[in-house]
Formats: structure tokens, sequence, C-alpha cells
């Protein structure tokens, strides 16, 4: 099941990578295609760990009620 689990993941974004690549063109060296396909292996074993991490320390700070972000006041486009 984990196996199955991964290579899902990998198909997904490997699809993602090679739709991106046929519809811009916008990496010009194959080998930073081989770099993006390559951080789609590793992406299972680090990423999602590390963003399971911080949306339970989101969700942790919202129930606590921390205002961690500070406060973010709008300023619009108007010129002074």
């Amino acid at each position: 099941m984990l196996l199955l689990v991964f290579m899902f993941s990998f198909t997904y974004s490997s699809f993602s990578i090679l739709y991106e690549e046929l519809s811009y063109h916008q990496y010009k060296k194959k080998k930073d295609i081989l770099k993006l396909f390559l951080s789609a292996l590793i992406e299972p074993f680090f990423y999602h760990q590390m963003n399971l991490w911080w949306s339970i320390r989101g969700n942790i700070d919202f129930l606590t009620g921390k205002k961690s972000w500070g406060e973010m006041t709008r300023k619009g486009f108007t010129k002074k």
C-alpha cells in the first residue's frame, strides 16, 4: 500500500511536470527537467512531513488564539 501511494504521488507530479513542459517550454536544459523529476521522487519523504507539521502548528496556534503573523494593515492602491 505504501508503494502504491508513493507511485501515485510520483506519477501525479510527473504528469504535472510533463504537461507544463509540453505547454510552456520554459526549461531550456534537460538537466532542469531531470531535477524536477528528482524532486518529485523525494517530495513524499520530506515536503509532506514538513507540510503536516506546519498544518498542525497552525491549527494549534488558531485554537489557542495565538496571532503569530502580527498586524497586517491594508494600504490599497491610492496615492498619498
